[in-house]
C-alpha cells in the first residue's frame, strides 16, 4: 500500500520515501505551465516565466530533499549523527564517546617544593611532539613520584616504552620511565557501531534478568566485563573470593577501564532497576577481598516510596601473579630484550592471552604452555627453544583467579644464548 501526493512528487511505501529529482520537478511544472497557457508558451531560461519555474525547482527540490532527510532520520536503520543518538537514547542506549590514550610513567629528578609540582599538572613531550598531561600530585622528599599520564589529544595515540620522554618545560635533571606501552584511546563509537550495539541491546530485553544486567552495564562506557553469580538456592553460598551470598541474592563482578570515570550512580540504577523486585545485591564482606583483588562499591537508590535501596558491587581489581618461563634455546634463538627478540615475542603471546581472560576465568596451564610452544617464530619450521618450565606465582599448577581479572604489562628477560632464557611477566 502506498500513498503519493500532488504530482507525484513524494511517494512512501514499505521502503520508506521516495522523492523525484529536480529535472524531474521541473518536467511536471513546464507539464502544468503548458495546460494553463498553451502548448505554445515560452519556458525557456531567457524568459521571465521560464526563470520562475527554475527557480520554483530549485525551492521544491530543496524541500524535498529536507524532507528525505527528516524522514530517514526518524528510523534507527537509516538516521545519522545527533538524530540516530536521539533515537537511541530512547531506548537507554548512549555514544561511547572518544577516549584518550594513558600510562603511568615514573618521574624522577623533581624538587618537592617547587611551586609548579604541587597540586599542578605537569606536562610531558613524547617523540612525535604529543603532550601528555599528568594527574595532579605532590612529589616526596626525594623528589620521586609515579603518576598518570594522559594525552591531550583524543583517539588511539600509539606511545612505546621510552617514547615519553622529557618535560614540556624541560625541566633539568628530571628522568621520566614509562612503565608499559600506553593504553591506546578511542574515537568515538560510528553510526554503524552505535546502531549494531543498540540492536544488540534490544536483543537482550527477550533475555533472562541476569543476561539483561549484563548486556546494560556492558552499554555503559567504560564497563569491560561483568560477571554475577546468582544463588537461587536455599542456603548461603561461598564465591570464589570468599563473599558469602545469601539465598535468593546477586553478586555482581564489574571491571572497569582504569582511565575512565563512571559514576557510582550509573551504575546502581543500571542494577537496581534490572534486577528483579526483592532480589538483593551482596556486599564484599571480606577485607582482604577488598584489600586484594577488589573494591566495595554501592549506591542508595531512591524509590518511589520516599526510601533508599542501597545497591552493591565489586569492582575488580587486577591481579599479576608472576608467570615465570625458562626456555632451552636451540638453533636460530634470537637472545636480548628487544622487540624482535624471541623471548619478547613469546612474552607478548602470553600477556595477549592473560589479559583477555573473563573475569573469574582461572589461566589455563595446558592453554599457557600451547601458547609458548606456537609462539616460536621457528626458522625454516625447525622449533628455535624447548620449554624448560612454566610457573605461575611459584607453582607449575593452575593458578586460581579470585573474582578478578588479569592485567600484565612488564617484562623482565634474563640469560643469553646458548644458556637458559628466563621470562619474567608481572
Amino acid at each position: 500500500m502506498q500513498s503519493t501526493n500532488y504530482l507525484g512528487l513524494v511517494t512512501f511505501n514499505s521502503t520508506g520515501i521516495s522523492v523525484v529529482n529536480y529535472n524531474e520537478i521541473r518536467s511536471k511544472l513546464v507539464e502544468q505551465f503548458k495546460l494553463i497557457y498553451g502548448s505554445d508558451i515560452d519556458l525557456s531560461t531567457t524568459s521571465a516565466d521560464g526563470i520562475y519555474i527554475e527557480t520554483l525547482s530549485l525551492i521544491i527540490n530543496n524541500i524535498l530533499q529536507t524532507l528525505k532527510a527528516m524522514y530517514s532520520n526518524l528510523d534507527t536503520r537509516t538516521a545519522t549523527g545527533q538524530f540516530l543518538d536521539i533515537l537511541c537514547a530512547l531506548t537507554n542506549v548512549t555514544r561511547k564517546p572518544a577516549t584518550k590514550s594513558s600510562v603511568y610513567v615514573n618521574i624522577t629528578g623533581l624538587t618537592a617544593n617547587a611551586p609548579y609540582l604541587i597540586g599542578n599538572q605537569l606536562e610531558l613531550l613524547d617523540k612525535n611532539g604529543n603532550i601528555w598531561t599528568c594527574s595532579p600530585f605532590t612529589a616526596d622528599a626525594s623528589g620521586e613520584t609515579t603518576i598518570l599520564a594522559t594525552c591531550n589529544d583524543l583517539g588511539p595515540v600509539k606511545a612505546e616504552v621510552g617514547w615519553i620522554y622529557s618535560t614540556v618545560e624541560m625541566l633539568s635533571g628530571v628522568t621520566i620511565t614509562m612503565q608499559s606501552e600506553a593504553i591506546q584511546g578511542t574515537w568515538a563509537e560510528t553510526d554503524a557501531q552505535l546502531r549494531r550495539r543498540r540492536e544488540n541491546s534490544l536483543s537482550m530485553q527477550s533475555l533472562t534478568v541476569l543476561e539483561g544486567i549484563n548486556g546494560a552495564l556492558l552499554n555503559v562506557a567504560g564497563i569491560e566485563d561483568v560477571q554475577i553469580y546468582n544463588n537461587d538456592t536455599t542456603s548461603a553460598l561461598t564465591a570464589k573470593d570468599t563473599t558469602s551470598i545469601a539465598k535468593n541474592d546477586i553478586y555482581v563482578l564489574i571491571r572497569k577501564n582504569e582511565n575512565i570515570t563512571i559514576n557510582d550512580s550509573i551504575i546502581g540504577s543500571i542494577i537496581y532497576e534490572k534486577k528483579t523486585p526483592g532480589v538483593h545485591t551482596t556486599q564484599v564482606d571480606n577485607a582482604a577481598v577488598v584489600a586484594n583483588n577488589g573494591i566495595d562499591k554501592s549506591y542508595n537508590y531512591p524509590n518511589q516510596l520516599s526510601l533508599t535501596q542501597t545497591v552493591y558491587w565489586k569492582e575488580c581489581k587486577a591481579i599479576n601473579p608472576a608467570i615465570v618461563i625458562v626456555l632451552t634455546p636451540l638453533n636460530y634463538f634470537v637472545s636480548g630484550t628487544g622487540d624482535t627478540s624471541t623471548g619478547k615475542k613469546v612474552a607478548n603471546e602470553v600477556i595477549s592471552y592473560v589479559n583477555n581472560l573473563r573475569i573469574s576465568q582461572d589461566i589455563s596451564f595446558i592453554e599457557l604452555q600451547s601458547i609458548v610452544l606456537f609462539a616460536d617464530p621457528k626458522y625454516r619450521g625447525v622449533s628455535t627453544y624447548t620449554i624448560s618450565s612454566i610457573t605461575i606465582d611459584s607453582a607449575s599448577v593452575n593458578y586460581v583467579n579470585p573474582n578478578t581479572y588479569y592485567k600484565y604489562s612488564t617484562i623482565t628477560i634474563t640469560g643469553d644464548a646458548p644458556s637458559n632464557i628466563t621470562i619474567t611477566i608481572v
